[in-house]
């Protein structure tokens, strides 16, 4: 309503540079806020239209910029990038920072969703130096949040800190929905490293706040993931039933978060055919986007753990468009896995040693006790080196994550018992 009416008030008053900007505001609100994805595209492109060719070139990259970035959200990667460089084209033509490291934001965001990530990570890296000169903290939180979500598949330690600089700099700011995406998104960064204190203290934190749908949904299926790797099997299917609604989102991002979340409360439910089709169906909505990685690590641990070799090779293939340490340690992984299933045990030892190896190098607990989990099941009756089961056991101990310490207690006596 405040920005209905400051676009009016801005007509009436014949500033059309700031009635273009209210409007790109406004369809941000739409689209990011309330998820209102079509509308918040209309809104902009008929502000567009208002402009019109000759009309004020700051409202113009401002409007392109936003469009650009609700475009990529919705799939459209081809009109959005092209929305990217006009944006990108204005925004340098007017020497304005803060517009052009929007524009560079926005086309960043397009190439990772299209695969191209080591362009993105590059381009969003030049984003915050620009903001960093510029001073604005709303643009240096924004920044920082976009590099902490590109950056996952290389290092998740650094993506929290990242997170978590960028919610300070949004509390700064008073930019409160910023700052609670960033702290959600360490949260969930903490539940996948295992850090789970961490990720109970700030889900608890934010529970206490008056959050916008699409935020709740956030919090809630990091609740059931939380809920579910430490065995509340019942509290787990409570969150999930809470979200149903996000099945329907218009954003690429947000449906592909919903069913990676399920992939993984059915993983730890033992639902394996559940974890693999939920885990597709996030690849299915965002193919190479920020949620892509994880779900390929559940995919083809959950086709792993179900004995289909067919299905974990389509998950090795999908993971060669992705780069980083961590998704090195996950394709390493599914490598030694399928050494495994098809009986090269001699190999199968060696790339395991070498993915746990990864793991500690990588310092994710949980991602290394689970990839012991994974041997003890794959590899029979050939016992697993010395202490490798015990530091998996003590890690899931430690963590409370109770249903896969069920079933490495399960695994190690079947194996001890044939």
């Amino acid at each position: 309503a405040h920005l209905e009416a400051a676009i009016t008030a801005h007509r009436s008053a014949g500033d059309a540079d700031a009635a273009g900007r209210s409007t790109a505001r406004l369809a941000e609100a739409l689209g990011d806020g309330l998820e209102r994805v079509a509308d918040a595209i209309a809104r902009a492109q008929d502000g567009l239209t208002e402009l019109g060719e000759t009309g004020s070139e700051r409202a113009r990259a401002d409007l392109a910029a936003t469009i650009a970035s609700l475009r990529s959200g919705s799939g459209a990667s081809e009109q959005a990038l092209a929305w990217a460089e006009t944006a990108c084209t204005l925004a340098e033509r007017l020497d304005d920072t803060d517009l052009l490291g929007r524009a560079i934001g926005a086309k960043s965001a397009v190439l990772f969703r299209v695969g191209r990530h080591r362009e993105a990570v590059m381009l969003a890296r030049g984003r915050m130096a620009l903001a960093e000169t510029a001073g604005s903290l709303v643009e240096q939180a924004l920044a920082s949040l976009y590099v902490s979500i590109f950056v996952l598949d290389e290092d998740p330690h650094d993506a929290i800190r990242l997170q978590l600089e960028s919610a300070e700099l949004a509390r700064r700011a008073g930019a409160r929905s910023l700052e609670t995406v960033n702290l959600l998104n360490a949260a969930e960064g903490a539940t996948n490293l295992g850090q789970w204190d961490d990720a109970r203290a700030a889900l608890s934190a934010l529970r206490q706040r008056d959050l916008p749908s699409p935020r709740l949904t956030q919090l809630e299926l990091c609740e059931a993931v939380l809920a579910a790797f430490s065995g509340d099997t019942s509290l787990a299917m409570e969150r999930l039933a809470a979200t149903a609604d996000a099945e329907g989102s218009e954003d690429m991002t947000a449906r592909a978060n919903n069913h990676l979340a399920r992939a993984a409360v059915h993983l730890a439910a033992d639902d394996l055919e559940a974890a693999h089709r939920h885990a597709s169906a996030a690849l299915a909505a965002e193919p190479s986007g920020i949620n892509s990685a994880a779900a390929l690590a559940i995919q083809q641990r959950a086709a792993l753990w179900l004995g289909d070799a067919g299905r974990a090779r389509e998950a090795l293939a999908g993971m060669q468009g992705f780069r980083g340490r961590w998704m090195a340690a996950v394709r390493l992984t599914a490598e030694s896995g399928l050494a495994a299933m098809e009986g090269r045990r001699d190999e199968a030892a060696t790339a395991y040693s070498r993915a746990l190896d990864a793991w500690r190098a990588i310092d994710s607990p949980l991602d290394l006790a689970l990839c012991a989990l994974d041997r003890e099941i794959l590899c029979g009756l050939t016992a697993a080196p010395a202490g490798e089961e015990d530091e998996a056991r003590e890690i899931f101990t430690r963590i409370g994550a109770t249903p896969f310490l069920a079933r490495l207690d399960r695994t190690a006596a079947a194996r001890k018992a044939g």
